[in-house]
């Protein structure tokens, strides 16, 4: 509801949902919030066949954290969005303030990904004897580590991923290794050179 509410008749949203069991009840329900919006259009993907048969590490001894396999889906945008040039993800949590539309109005087209810098996780790397610091660096191999970012809301570069990685690429990657924190850690990994940075007030 908050992307309704923040966004701009001049522009056209396309929505899309990743999923594996949202209910045909709860579809209904959030068609129904956009029954007055004709700029709005709103499609459910099921990738359960997409993940089938993967085993993600959902569980993190850094960030005493577990999460679901959903945590991963956003692997599987570029392969699943390859119609698209660019496209915004948002974390389920996220709560809209303005008008997503403008996180296209960054230029990454030399870019992977725009992102928000994950600010507390950097300062925390300033501590020599932090276990994250020599994770990201050493095992992540993130040249700088003030460049790593929050996966939660990200413009992703479809094509500059899909030139630079297969169909299942993404997908062999994430169950490669005990990410410690999941996708996020991933992207960084892939990324970390190639980021526009976003102002922190599209991910606080």
């Amino acid at each position: 509801a908050s992307i309704i509410e923040n966004s701009s008749v001049s522009n056209n949203y396309d929505i899309i949902v990743l999923m594996t069991s949202i209910s045909d009840e709860n579809q209904v329900k959030l068609r129904a919030l956009l029954s007055n919006h004709s700029n709005f259009s709103l499609r459910f993907v099921n990738v359960g066949p997409y993940v089938f048969g993967y085993k993600f590490y959902i569980e993190s001894e850094i960030t005493n954290t577990k999460y679901t396999d959903e945590i991963y889906f956003r692997v599987l945008v570029p392969s699943l969005m390859s119609e698209y040039d660019y496209i915004v993800f948002l974390d389920a949590d996220i709560v809209v303030n303005d008008d997503i539309a403008k996180l296209l109005s960054y230029d990454i087209s030399d870019d992977m990904v725009g992102a928000v810098r994950d600010y507390e996780g950097i300062a925390n790397c300033y501590n020599n004897n932090y276990e994250r610091t020599r994770y990201r660096v050493n095992e992540l191999g993130i040249k700088n580590f003030e460049n790593y970012f929050n996966s939660g809301v990200i413009t992703m570069n479809i094509k500059a991923f899909n030139e630079k990685f297969g169909e299942k690429d993404l997908l062999n990657l994430a169950v490669s290794k005990n990410w410690k924190q999941y996708d996020q850690d991933l992207l960084n990994s892939l990324c970390n050179e190639d980021i526009e940075v976003f102002d922190a007030g599209w991910n606080f």
